[in-house]
């Protein structure tokens, strides 16, 4: 068992086998608090030494793992199923039982929903218990760098959030005079806490004590407008309104209301897609991402990026539905439309759907961003936000509560590295899963002893789940009369951007969308290609097209292949090769004959 919630402390069948050394117990520690994920050599040694470590950094950092392996196989413990080397760092393997913090959690979570089902003793019960485990200021005997820090802060605010559902608890419980005490130390600790505050104003009133209640509001009101220079939330001053006019029953309508908001569970996701199929390995490795908490200290967040037209979104709310489950709080839905929705927008949907009213949602965007993160940073959420266009824009609709997610569509070039997020690279299904959609989209016996034909409309669709939309979506209304006269139709090659439009669902949208991601130079590029006529290319020749260094050229090439412009070939044209799908061919001969004018139009 490893203790992260007080002092440091390592024990195996109740004996402490915790070491002295400084640096052991700071390995120990940031190994436990990142446990089941790989932590890097490079990130240990920053947090031993700083940025400027010895030259004998690494082998020091090796003797030390071997210290700490000798003390685990010294009492008993295999040591290679707890520590293991990984090419870039190490692993420290712990069950849930084994770490105080995930024991913790759990009971907070469980406390938690208590509170929400009306069950107010059971509740108390429970946080006391888990705060039973925080016997000081968790870590305080344990330097580290920034990252340990940054750690060691959301512990704290952990412990926090358990005391105040504890507060919560007795204060529905009627133990008003109780609780009074303890809010005044912690409203000195934290001083711009408006929570704390506003409960401590409510048990004062409670108590009779409205000119104390009033007085806690002058002195937040004033701690914040003279350390931060904003005024108190509008729920607040709504209190402190109510209490100024002596008026009782308002001021209770205002703690049940409060109370409400806590307990909403938003539940935003859209429709599961029922005839969905294919991708299960992609849909378990996305399942194990986003729910096996494995940096226990911040949220997962995972971008999911491909070209357009490759299927990110239906597969995206797939898993949220598998998943959503494992959020106790709700789940958050968004659809950033390629950059056309602000995240302003977005954040005033988020909190009303999370139960705050109109008054209560700030005009600025900073404060929105703020008000949300203080609300999912006492929540366990599901948060899907799909087709980003960019990392700014969903920077302020991030939650940094620790078990929650996050799951952002979009392409690499727009949120692919994300600070802090894993990425999930989706390509377009094979050809038998492009079958098989086809197949659940339009029932098995359009298909049935026509396999090669749904193969060959695969294939003349480019293995785009958007484009095979389309072609069920003729089938079934009669446009198309069989599978045999849609292969026919898509036959032709410049006949294939026509033929794959029908109703709001175009193929040309889902290029232009790509388009509009590309660069200068990768627009010259594709350009190049089609001027020349060719349909193959190798970084050698379109370095020599445009007149660029071949490194250039291969990373044009590379930025073309990941918008789906271009498929990579392992051999037949020379290294570094690539050719041209018909479809694309058939778009940039569109873009050619004054189509152009359209991509432009519709946001170059």
């Amino acid at each position: 068992m490893i203790s992260v919630l007080s002092p440091l402390s390592l024990t195996v069948g109740g004996v402490d086998i915790t070491p002295t050394a400084p640096k052991l117990r700071t390995i120990i520690a940031h190994l436990a608090l990142r446990r089941n994920s790989v932590v890097a050599i490079e990130s240990l040694i920053r947090e031993l030494w700083g940025e400027e470590p010895p030259v004998s950094a690494t082998a020091t950092l090796q003797t030390y793992m071997y210290q700490l392996r000798r003390i685990l196989t010294q009492s008993g413990l295999n040591s290679k199923d707890i520590l293991l080397t990984k090419p870039v760092g190490y692993e420290m393997r712990l069950r849930p039982e084994e770490l105080d913090l995930d024991i913790f959690r759990n009971l907070v979570d469980q406390a938690r929903n208590a509170l929400q089902e009306g069950v107010d003793e059971a509740a108390l019960e429970v946080v006391d218990k888990a705060l039973g485990m925080c016997l000081a200021t968790p870590l305080h005997d344990v330097s580290g760098g920034e990252v340990l820090e940054s750690y060691i802060g959301q512990l704290r605010e952990s412990v926090l959030e358990a005391v105040e559902l504890r507060i919560e608890a007795k204060l529905r419980l009627g133990y008003h005079q109780e609780v009074i005490a303890e809010l005044k130390s912690l409203c000195v600790e934290n001083p711009y806490h408006e929570n704390l505050h506003t409960k401590l104003m409510i048990s004062l009133q409670r108590m009779g004590r409205r000119s104390d209640a009033l007085i806690v509001y002058q002195t937040i009101r004033r701690n914040l407008q003279d350390e931060l220079g904003i005024d108190p939330s509008a729920s607040l001053q709504e209190l402190q309104s109510k209490l100024l006019h002596a008026d009782s029953s308002a001021v209770s309508e205002i703690e049940s209301a409060w109370e409400v908001r806590r307990t909403i569970t938003p539940a935003q996701l859209p429709g599961n897609i029922e005839e969905f199929t294919g991708r299960a390995s992609e849909i378990e490795r996305l399942r194990y991402t986003l729910t096996s908490s494995q940096n226990t200290l911040s949220p997962t967040i995972v971008t999911l990026t491909g070209s357009p037209g490759t299927g990110k979104s239906a597969l995206a709310v797939r898993v949220c539905h598998e998943i959503r489950e494992c959020f106790s709080h709700g789940q958050l839905y968004a659809d950033l439309g390629g950059g056309t929705v602000e995240p302003y927008q977005v954040l005033g949907r988020f909190l009303r759907g999370a139960g705050f009213k109109g008054q209560e949602i700030p005009a600025d965007l900073d404060e929105r961003s703020q008000l949300f993160r203080s609300w999912t940073g006492q929540h366990q959420v599901l948060i899907l936000l799909d087709n980003a266009a960019s990392r700014a824009q969903v920077r302020p609709l991030l939650t940094s509560r620790p078990g929650s997610a996050v799951l952002i569509t979009g392409t690499h070039l727009a949120v692919g590295g994300l600070e802090g997020s894993r990425p999930f690279r989706l390509d377009a299904p094979s050809l038998d899963e492009c079958v098989a959609i086809l197949r659940s989209m339009v029932g098995a016996e359009w298909v049935a002893g026509k396999e090669d034909v749904a193969y060959e409309v695969a294939r003349s669709c480019d293995q785009l789940p958007v484009a095979l939309r389309i072609v069920a979506a003729k089938l079934a209304t009669g446009v198309y009369t069989s599978l045999t006269t849609a292969a026919q139709r898509l036959r032709a090659p410049e006949a294939r951007l026509e033929e794959l439009r029908f109703g709001e669902w175009d193929i040309r949208e889902t290029y232009t969308a790509g388009y509009r991601l590309l660069d200068g130079q990768g627009r010259k590029a594709l350009t190049m290609m089609a001027v020349s006529g060719l349909s193959s290319m190798t970084s050698v020749r379109i370095a020599e097209l445009c007149s660029w260094e071949r490194g250039q050229a291969e990373h044009v090439l590379t930025q073309l292949e990941q918008l789906r412009f271009l498929h990579s070939v392992a051999a037949g044209i020379g290294p570094g090769s690539y050719i041209m799908p018909p479809l694309v061919q058939s778009f940039m001969d569109g873009l050619m004959n004054g189509e152009l004018a359209l991509v432009r139009a519709a946001g170059t």
